[in-house]
């Protein structure tokens, strides 16, 4: 579940999460414990490695979070910085991801499937970034969360080249280009989250929204993954 701003400490103050926030949170991470045990035990774990990277992050931080909540509470210091700490982990664990279906899509030169010229230089150029336009240099979360959301703006707007790129090659809708798809739907509404932050703190858009894109990233990657066979197609 979504944490408030660690600089703006009154802004989170009494925000608690509601029954609802508290029901789609929990959901989630049910869901996605399913989805990972499933998968480890029927899926090709050695053709979507990547998909199965980030969901086993994805767990283990969300029982984590989850732990911290009941211990130290919603409002607690201890759950805002384990939040935005963990939101770098899975950012680079759908970086890795997002940049393996690069080297699928368009059968790139890769290292473990990695494309290392693709990856390395968004990379760094998202910490370069990073560190020339933090507002607060004087403590460290500024900097994780500025590169937490700089690397998912780098996320997206690979996402939307190679979407086009597919369309462009009129590929077919193999596993690879289906990810493609889920992925750039879970960024749109991760970005739309974002940005209707700025417009003022609500509940949907503090909350709910990132927790249905969290939703469906789950479950459209399940039904991506989970029916393929052994055999790329």
């Amino acid at each position: 579940m979504r944490a408030g701003s660690p600089s703006e400490p009154e802004a989170w103050k009494d925000a608690v999460p509601s029954y609802l926030q508290f029901v789609l949170w929990v959901g989630l991470l049910v869901i996605q414990s399913f989805v990972l045990c499933f998968g480890l035990c029927c899926g090709n774990i050695q053709r979507f490695w990547s998909v199965y990277l980030y969901f086993s992050l994805a767990s283990i931080i969300g029982f984590a979070r989850f732990w911290i909540f009941q211990y130290f509470g919603f409002v607690s210091e201890q759950y805002v910085y384990v939040y935005y700490y963990s939101e770098v982990i899975l950012a680079l664990g759908l970086f890795v991801a997002a940049v393996k279906l690069w080297a699928d899509v368009f059968e790139f030169e890769s290292s473990n499937g990695i494309p290392l010229r693709i990856a390395a230089p968004v990379l760094f150029g998202t910490v370069f970034i990073t560190f020339i336009t933090v507002h607060n240099p004087r403590h460290f979360i500024s900097y994780v969360v500025e590169f937490s959301q700089n690397l998912s703006i780098a996320i997206l707007g690979l996402m939307t080249i190679l979407w086009v790129a597919t369309l462009a090659k009129k590929l077919r809708a193999s596993a690879e280009v289906r990810l493609v798809w889920v992925l750039l739907i879970y960024f749109a509404f991760y970005g739309a989250a974002a940005i209707s932050r700025n417009f003022g703190h609500s509940e949907y858009q503090e909350f709910l929204l990132p927790e249905v894109a969290g939703l469906w990233l789950v479950v459209g990657a399940a039904f991506v993954v989970l029916p393929d066979g052994p055999k790329r197609v």
